[in-house]
């Protein structure tokens, strides 16, 4: 009984850090791999589609550490980009999964590859908690409203400018809440994402960097500042990103005869709990279903 009192309170120190830092830290492909993760203004960004799987797992050796995993979809016919994902979040005993579907518009907006880009991102979110791994009062009032609460309809918009060399992205999270104020009483996500990038030419590879702003509810914002480095094929790559949360992220790609690449990225665990836990394990793998080339 005392260990299970131990137990229950270690996951529950990681699970609030949790609620506080996963969200806030989510997959680190969408700052260059997949913007699409970050800004439904990205579906279907280039002609064609693709196909992307992603899991994460942070922090595997504290009991209960969250588990992130997701798949989507998207393509792009005459300008117009559609995307699908499904996203599911497993922390400790709670279990969340999201459906949800993306549109983008793409216009031109002169002959030199300079376009902007407009989505809007629908989904239907679903939340449980596991009464049988809970430790304590299963008629506990909170515990109960938590599962009761049902399927909840959200919707997110972005935008974006992009050229040859040079991207800017704004996006929005969780619009009617966010109106509603509903969920003023939590800090475990993203209400905005920010970027500009800038491609620099280089003679044998290619250096693509990002600075991101993102807002997070009830908790500081933080800024990304990174840098990737890819042959000139596209064959291998190198990433780089520092997180003013005091954590950074390393990341590896290869890509196989332009059909499928995979990503595997390492993220620092941030303080105050370096000591305690391990950092943030990230696989990513992109499919390309047509001959046509992701150029984010």
């Amino acid at each position: 009984m005392k260990r299970n009192i131990i137990k229950a309170a270690f996951i529950s120190l990681f699970m609030f850090a949790s609620n506080a830092m996963a969200q806030i830290n989510p997959f680190d492909a969408m700052f260059f791999g997949n913007g699409y993760i970050a800004n439904p203004a990205m579906a279907g960004f280039s002609e064609g589609a693709r196909l992307n799987v992603g899991y994460r797992n942070q922090w595997s050796n504290v009991p209960g550490s969250p588990r992130m995993q997701h798949i989507m979809y998207d393509v792009q016919s005459n300008r117009i980009g559609f995307g699908a994902r499904v996203y599911n979040n497993r922390e400790g005993d709670i279990n969340q999964t999201r459906v949800s579907g993306a549109m983008a518009f793409h216009l031109p907006i002169s002959d030199y590859g300079r376009q902007i880009h407009f989505g809007l991102n629908v989904g239907a979110q679903a939340g449980s908690y596991d009464m049988q791994g809970l430790v304590g009062n299963v008629n506990d009032p909170s515990v109960i409203a938590f599962n009761d609460r049902g399927t909840q309809f959200d919707g997110d918009f972005g935008m974006a400018y992009t050229s040859e060399r040079l991207s800017m992205e704004f996006a929005v999270y969780n619009v009617l809440d966010q109106i509603s104020k509903d969920d003023d009483n939590f800090a475990d996500f993203n209400t905005f994402y920010s970027a500009v990038g800038y491609k620099f030419p280089m003679e044998n590879w290619k250096l693509n960097t990002k600075i991101a702003y993102r807002g997070v509810r009830n908790y500081t914002n933080i800024v990304d500042m990174g840098m990737e480095f890819k042959t000139n094929n596209d064959k291998l790559g190198f990433t780089g990103i520092y997180h003013t949360n005091k954590s950074a992220t390393f990341g590896l790609s290869y890509l196989h005869q332009e059909k499928w690449e995979i990503t595997g990225f390492y993220n620092t665990t941030a303080n105050p709990i370096s000591n305690a836990a391990n950092g943030v394990f990230e696989v990513a793998l992109q499919i390309h279903l047509s001959k046509a080339r992701l150029k984010l």
